[in-house]
């Protein structure tokens, strides 16, 4: 790429992950828009950055509809590796486990009555439940091999234990839902933060 540039092509790099735009510590969402022509967002902009153009987002735009009138309850937790893989923004190390502790206490809160229509899907499968699997053994986990799309769209409610790509995802869907997580973790960027206060 870099002879390309040099050979005096142009670079586009376009947005490919939630946290663009919206984590105080984002790599790519400060370093594409430095080392590109043009950097491609999911509809934002901010003065700071003149080479972000705001366009639509191939992944967001999709056309959700809900289907059903399932009571399913679908928890999409946030999963991953054990050690950081590279300019993180995501728990890991002790925070992973914090996170995990806060998500057992969101899971302990829920009422008996409603413990068999809850649903589990993580976003990766390392790491997958381990967590909580001895420890709320009515965790039913999203066994099906239907995709994201579909399992959301059949679902109720659909409750979000992290910002990311899902975040937008559900939102786009306009599936209810129920946001929460530790802003520790992943804090935001000052032209959003009055969006989540």
């Amino acid at each position: 790429m870099a002879e390309q540039a040099e050979n005096g092509c142009r670079i586009i790099s376009a947005q490919h992950g939630g946290s663009f735009g919206l984590f105080k510590r984002c790599f790519g969402s400060w370093h594409e828009p430095m080392i590109a022509d043009e950097s491609w967002s999911w509809g934002w902009s901010r003065e700071t950055d003149p080479n972000v153009k705001p366009m639509p987002s191939p992944k967001l735009n999709r056309g959700f509809r809900l289907k059903s009138n399932s009571s399913a309850v679908l928890v999409l937790p946030w999963s991953t590796g054990r050690y950081a893989d590279g300019f993180t923004r995501s728990p890991f190390g002790s925070q992973l486990r914090r996170y995990y502790e806060e998500l057992a206490e969101f899971f302990e809160g829920i009422d008996e009555r409603l413990r068999p229509v809850i649903v589990a899907r993580p976003h990766f499968e390392i790491h997958d439940l381990e967590p909580f699997a001895a420890r709320f053994e009515w965790l039913q986990r999203d066994s099906s091999e239907a995709s994201f799309k579909e399992t959301l769209t059949r679902s109720r409610i659909a409750v979000v234990a992290y910002v990311g790509t899902t975040f937008l995802e559900v939102l786009a869907a306009d599936v209810p839902s129920i946001f929460f997580w530790n802003p520790c973790f992943n804090p935001m960027h000052a032209d959003v933060e009055t969006f989540f206060d």
